[in-house]
C-alpha cells in the first residue's frame, strides 16, 4: 500500500477536526467500509503513528484525551 498526498489530506482531516485527534475511526465513517479501512491504514503506517505519538497539541486535537 502506498500512500497517497490525498490519503494523508484525508486522514489529517477526519483525524484532527472530525475526530479532534481521537485514533479510532470517526462514527461519520461507520457507514463507509472502505474510507473507514483507508483511515486505519493511514493511521497505522510506521511514519504516522510515529508522528501522531510526538504530535504538539493544537487547537484541534482534544485536550481530554
Amino acid at each position: 500500500f502506498q500512500l497517497s498526498f490525498a490519503d494523508i489530506c484525508f486522514f489529517s482531516f477526519y483525524n484532527s477536526y472530525i475526530n479532534k485527534g481521537q485514533l479510532d475511526p470517526p462514527d461519520v465513517l461507520k457507514d463507509c467500509p472502505r474510507l473507514t479501512t483507508l483511515y486505519k491504514k493511514v493511521r497505522d503506517e510506521p511514519k504516522i503513528k510515529e508522528w501522531i505519538e510526538k504530535r504538539p497539541e493544537t487547537a484541534f486535537k482534544d485536550q481530554s484525551a
